[in-house]
């Protein structure tokens, strides 16, 4: 696995963990505003969704190329 790869794979991962902890302060956020306001935050965490799915999809691929030793190109 090569230096760029980690270094990507390390950034993907704390971008998956802030947005886990962003989705959590704006469920909070959803409970307590008026509900035209719950409405626009649902569209945000809806956003934020796909966001997570596709770091975890990232995590997934990087995840099966390492243990399987990466890609022909990195040999």
């Amino acid at each position: 696995m090569n230096e760029i790869t980690m270094t990507l794979m390390i950034h993907a991962e704390n971008a998956l963990n802030f947005s886990g902890e962003t989705r959590e302060v704006l469920k909070m956020w959803l409970n307590s505003v008026s509900e035209n306001e719950a409405l626009k935050v649902g569209a945000v965490i809806s956003l934020l969704d796909n966001s997570i799915r596709e770091l975890e999809q990232a995590r997934e691929y990087f995840t099966a190329h390492k243990a399987d030793g990466g890609s022909e190109n990195e040999k």
